[in-house]
């Protein structure tokens, strides 16, 4: 290639692919969208296909690599400027063009289910080893992903696998389809060292899906959320409807087709693969129950955003291929232990962000009948800064150097397992050692299935056993049953919280057999705050709120993060006299105030804006839809939030809150408290948050009974 010849475009094609994904760890962290702009430019200069570069990914052939790299000069800073621009499925990539941000897998949700989705990771030491693709278990042993994620080394060693509800397991050979050429073929089958157990492989799909053009299937994925995002290795998923490949040009035997584009969905209802999602599932039921119908192989858009054509290899057109290589490998009943999605076992999910101030996050599972085994497993962002480790410890609160388990190696993944456990509180401790990023811990409970009824010892399938009946308390029957609960009765039962007088998980503030505690725990206040309620004489969807004042933090504060378009927020406003109800409620209990910039809701100015300084952050949502509901025009400003750092001067972070067209409730009785989290999770209500009550005798009502005003 020279400069003056044209490249032809399955050249440029094939550019953008296996140069960049073989140096991703080395270069990912340092992405630059101005960057990529101008190689961009001067790609498409050279080559005279400047708007095709921005379309496809193919796989890159050697000898083009070095020819590309004599065009520009073979400088490191070409191959920087190459590296930080090209994008592939199973690395990061940034558009040419400027992209708003969108959350999750792109537009999806996380979660700790699927559980036959895991990662493929890069690295032949399980502790180090980093997120590279994602895959699906179609067999006790057998791992299918895609062969662009293995192209360029085949070599199993230098790959393990990850799965949320087993751990992380060795590869032990690699099978590529012999006809790959990207997209064409983009198969590989790869052989585990070791039986995953606990997990039912997902079967092959073999219906023609070209027979169910518009029907719904799921993704699900390690990859990022698109846009600019390099958060790789949290485990999304989210919705796709099919359509016909030849409507985006593909060949509609080879591959499985959707369509992402604008107005965008809710969601986890309308969504799309991105970088690191490659290999993943593509999950269906075409009349056979739900199978594995498309393997993530690529997409159009390098952002991975509105407007994107996207697509999968199609199982069914390779599914020979695949059975070849799966073998007389088992596809069910891979051990005496049940499967996630039986009777008996148990999954709960943690998740949080550390960053900034924050360091540790802990967490507590209450296991309430003996196990077979329990395992407890934590993935994390993946971008090259952000690394957390795995601290576990039964009985007691985990430590660094107290523990009954630790994972803290370098990488982003780690399981630790427990055998013939009692039920007891496990304590779960996630610690920052560098960056910031989202965290997802999984615990998976096998239960002892070997139970004994009269034995005090409350087993699987008992609600209770003789004095072992926290969930009925004095009430358990003969046959290890509790009866129908009782709000009322001052016992505490299956669904309640607490109930009259069994009150110890809230003292005094049980109500409705429920808590209406302090939803902030944190060491944060709210001072100087004032809150006004008007046209509470209109209908609910009429009336208006604007709560304002001050949060303070011990130590003035320095050590919080403000960056909402980082983290979102939450607000709470409670009717203390109304059985503390929250007539007010952006919180991570409903719908907190989501992260990031303009662009990213259903109306333009939704989202976050930031002053030059870095000091004022406001939301603006005009439309009342970030919760996810159908974006609707023509509705006034519904919200505005504001923060303003004072910290320099007064230690202080000055918060606003006006809300309009919202829904109060008709029994305004009062006082009321109002509480502010710097953060849309969970753990932001344990850490940086403040709140403010105010008295009863604070707050008054204008003569027309139209407004209160609380000072």
């Amino acid at each position: 290639m020279r400069n003056s010849t044209p490249c032809s475009t399955a050249s440029i094609r094939r550019m953008q692919m296996r140069f960049v994904r073989l140096c991703r760890p080395n270069f990912a962290p340092t992405k630059s969208r101005a960057t990529a702009s101008k190689l961009f430019s001067t790609l498409g200069h050279s080559c005279r296909v400047k708007k095709r570069v921005a379309k496809r990914s193919f796989p890159l052939d050697p000898r083009e690599v070095t020819s590309f790299l004599q065009i520009q000069k073979r400088t490191t800073r070409w191959r920087n400027l190459l590296l930080l621009a090209i994008g592939w499925l199973g690395m990061g990539a940034l558009s040419a063009a400027a992209e708003p941000i969108q959350a999750r897998i792109v537009n999806g949700l996380n979660t700790s289910d699927f559980p036959a989705t895991g990662a493929l990771l890069v690295g032949g030491d399980a502790d180090t080893a980093s997120s590279w693709c994602s895959g699906t278990l179609i067999g006790c042993n057998t791992f299918l992903t895609a062969a662009h994620c293995v192209e360029g080394n085949s070599n199993p060693a230098g790959y393990q696998v990850y799965l949320q509800h087993a751990g992380t397991f060795s590869v032990t050979s690699i099978n590529s389809h012999p006809s790959y050429d990207f997209p064409k073929a983009d198969v590989a089958v790869l052989s585990l060292g070791e039986t995953v157990t606990g997990i039912e492989p997902i079967p092959l799909n073999d219906i023609n899906p070209n027979n169910h053009i518009g029907t719904s299937g799921l993704i699900a994925g390690f990859g990022r959320s698109g846009g600019n995002r390099d958060d790789y290795g949290v485990k999304r998923w989210g919705t796709v409807q099919t359509i016909d490949c030849a409507d985006i040009g593909q060949n509609r035997n080879q591959l499985v087709c959707w369509q992402y584009e604008n107005p965008v969905g809710a969601p986890g209802d309308d969504s799309n693969t991105c970088n690191g999602d490659s290999g993943g599932p593509l999950f269906m039921d075409l009349g056979a129950g739900t199978t594995i119908v498309g393997i993530t192989s690529g997409g159009n858009n390098f952002s991975c955003l509105a407007t994107d054509s996207s697509y999968d290899a199609n199982v069914y057109n390779y599914r020979s291929f695949i059975r070849q290589h799966l073998g007389a490998d088992p596809i069910t009943n891979c051990s005496a232990l049940p499967v996630v999605g039986d009777n008996e076992v148990a999954v709960t999910g943690f998740e949080g962000q550390l960053g900034g101030g924050n360091t540790l996050a802990n967490h507590v599972l209450t296991t309430t009948i003996p196990a077979d085994q329990l395992r407890i497993s934590l993935n994390s962002a993946d971008d090259g800064l952000f690394n957390a480790d795995l601290y576990v410890r039964q009985g007691a609160a985990a430590t660094t150097s107290n523990n009954d388990c630790a994972r803290d190696g370098s990488g982003p993944h780690g399981t630790c397992i427990f055998d013939n456990t009692a039920a007891d509180d496990w304590h779960i401790l996630v610690r920052r050692t560098s960056g910031s990023g989202e965290y997802q811990i999984t615990a998976t409970e096998f239960a002892d299935t070997d139970t004994v009824c009269g034995n005090n010892i409350r087993e699987w399938g008992e609600d209770c056993d003789g004095t072992d009946a926290d969930s009925c308390s004095g009430l358990c029957q003969v046959d290890c049953t509790c009866p129908a609960p009782v709000c009322g009765n001052n016992v505490v039962e299956t669904g309640e919280v607490c109930d009259g007088t069994s009150d110890a998980a809230c003292p005094g503030e049980c109500s409705g057999c429920g808590c209406q505690s302090d939803p902030c725990t944190g060491s944060g206040i709210a001072t100087n705050a004032r809150l006004t309620l008007s046209r509470i004489d209109r209908p609910d969807g009429d009336q208006s709120l604007t709560f304002t004042g001050d949060l303070v933090f011990p130590g003035g504060g320095n050590s919080i993060s403000l960056d909402p378009i980082a983290t979102g927020a939450q607000i709470i406003i409670q009717d203390i006299g109304n059985a503390h109800a929250r007539i007010l409620d952006l919180s991570h209990d409903t719908t907190p105030i989501p992260p990031g910039p303009t662009g990213i809701g259903c109306h333009p100015k939704d989202g976050w804006t930031v002053n030059k300084q870095g000091t004022t952050f406001t939301y603006r949502n005009k439309t009342g839809d970030f919760d996810g509901g159908p974006c609707m025009s023509g509705k006034p400003e519904r919200l505005t939030v504001k923060f303003i750092d004072k910290r320099a001067k007064t230690g202080k972070i000055r918060f606003s809150v006006k809300a309009k067209k919202s829904a109060l409730g008709g029994n305004l009785v009062g006082p009321f408290r109002g509480t502010i989290a710097l953060g849309e999770m969970a753990s932001d209500m344990q850490s940086t948050c403040g709140d403010y009550e105010f008295a009863p005798g604070d707050c008054t009502d204008n003569i027309k009974g139209t407004t209160k005003k609380c000072r």
